[in-house]
């Protein structure tokens, strides 16, 4: 833990109420082209941050729910000659073995995706509650492995998608 009696230039550490690092075990997924419009806000400095999502009729985000510390999520910066962006990955389970499931699985396996993923608190250090994955490039299942002797996951699906490799988010 960082000690509140140093200082470091531009940063604000509140020892009342430190920031707690991972995720809520929640997921929401959407088939890309399901999404009609985000909506961006207006303040300057939060330019990228997503203030509504609209779906077109009919159309709905699905709630994965994890269990203990079955979801994460990771960003790499991508460089170009003429511009900076990043790839999301998020690896999950999925805990439910049934025929529907794995019909779900190969249906994702052919769309691209965007996902919700939620954080802990929300603090006023930056690190806001929700984070937005895949919204200017759509996310891919890249993995999608079971292994029903698996003691760890109970025989559970590991997946992940991440940001295509030539795709770029903001």
């Amino acid at each position: 833990m960082p000690s509140c009696s140093g200082i470091f230039q531009g940063s604000i550490y509140d020892c009342t109420d430190p920031l707690i690092i991972g995720l809520k075990q929640n997921l929401y997924l959407a088939n890309y082209d399901d999404v009609d419009s985000v909506t961006y806000s207006a303040v300057s400095g939060e330019e990228n941050v997503i203030t509504a999502i609209t779906m077109k009729t009919g159309k709905a985000f699905f709630k994965v729910e994890g269990v203990n510390a079955s979801l994460s999520t990771n960003q790499e910066q991508v460089r170009t000659a003429t511009a900076t962006g990043w790839r999301h990955f998020i690896d999950f389970s999925i805990f439910d073995v049934s025929s529907q499931s794995r019909l779900n699985i190969n249906a994702m396996s052919r769309v691209k995706l965007v996902a919700i993923t939620l954080q802990p608190n929300d603090t006023s250090l930056g690190n806001g509650p929700i984070e937005v994955h895949g919204w200017d490039a759509g996310l891919e299942l890249i993995t999608a492995t079971r292994n029903a002797s698996d003691a760890e996951t109970g025989g559970a699906y590991r997946l992940q998608l991440a940001t295509p490799e030539n795709g770029r988010e903001n």
